[in-house]
């Protein structure tokens, strides 16, 4: 599946909700609960939260975001910077 270049995105949320939708078409585990289990978070409405502007990523988390979303080192380095 091609997704969505991180490279067309200066918005990281915009970008996340947009690919986890592209995922999900593909892949329907792919949803907000499964972001935030493998990010570590107990309840996925802090994963929709973080897609509406509410909450940011902290520092620590954006390598387990890039890593969800299977971001390349450069692609983790562009994601990083928008975060």
């Amino acid at each position: 599946m091609k997704r969505t270049s991180i490279y067309n995105y200066i918005d990281y949320r915009k970008y996340l909700r947009e690919v986890q939708e592209q995922i999900k078409a593909q892949k329907p585990e792919f949803t907000v609960r499964y972001i935030a289990e493998k990010a570590g978070y107990k309840s996925p409405g802090h994963i929709t939260w973080i897609f509406q502007g509410k909450r940011n990523i902290p520092g620590k988390q954006i390598e387990k975001f890039a890593s969800i979303f299977e971001l390349k080192k450069k692609e983790t380095e562009y994601f990083t910077a928008l975060v």
